[in-house]
């Protein structure tokens, strides 16, 4: 059976006001790539459905003749781009703790920091504990704190 995937899209387009730009960008394909499908009718299922969220038409509007259109019910897009696939919500709790955490670790390189500093310019006469040298630094940083102690 010979599917008209382009005549419904662009029956859509019409009736929606859109342009094939925006269905390009939904898609994440290239133009080529999107004139070729048109061209031969070759979109895959998960593209019919992300295309009916998009239009909010059943994804048989597709599978339809053309002579069927106006039948359908079809709405102007309210939000773009429509995702088929949800994904799913990291409570604000685990985020709290995530970014507490990375707090209180920041504070204690910063302390670390710190005390080398004043041990450094002579400031005070501080001695490093051994666990704060266990301490994670990063690039530059961890270079000049290893040539300190």
């Amino acid at each position: 059976m010979n599917y008209e995937f382009s005549k419904a899209i662009l029956f859509l387009l019409k009736k929606t006001r859109q342009e094939k730009k925006t269905l390009i960008e939904l898609l994440d394909i290239t133009h080529p790539t999107f004139t070729a499908k048109m061209n031969n009718e070759s979109f895959t299922a998960i593209e019919l459905g992300t295309l009916a969220a998009f239009f909010k038409v059943p994804v048989s509007f597709f599978y339809s003749d053309s002579k069927d259109y106006e039948n359908f019910r079809v709405e102007y897009p309210t939000a773009f781009p429509v995702s088929t696939v949800l994904e799913p919500q990291t409570p604000v709790t685990e985020k709290e703790s995530f970014y507490e955490e990375q707090l209180r670790q920041k504070d204690i390189q910063i302390n670390f920091l710190q005390k080398l500093l004043d041990a450094q310019l002579g400031k005070t006469s501080v001695s490093v504990r051994p666990q704060d040298r266990k301490i994670k630094t990063t690039g530059m940083i961890s270079n000049q704190v290893s040539a300190i102690v």
